[in-house]
């Protein structure tokens, strides 16, 4: 089981480079996905794992962007 609440502290890429778990709901993909542009063009190279959850598939922010990095970080690897 796995407690949740607002998100708080600062928002970094880990160093050094680890797995990561990306944890967002609705609009709270924004500070996620400034994070997952960063370490896509850093090339980071650890195991990275988004659950984003939103109400339907329309209410998706930046989808294809977000489908977009995620092949690029694959292909990277």
């Amino acid at each position: 089981m796995v407690g949740l609440s607002e998100a708080f502290g600062d928002f970094l890429i880990p160093e050094p480079v680890r797995p990561i778990l990306f944890i967002a709901g609705g609009s709270g993909i924004t500070p996620i996905l400034s994070q997952l542009k960063t370490m896509a063009i850093q090339g980071f190279r650890a195991p990275v794992t988004l659950l984003y959850f939103v109400r339907d598939h329309n209410h998706a922010i930046a989808g294809e962007h977000l489908e977009d990095l995620a092949a690029s970080m694959i292909c990277s690897r």
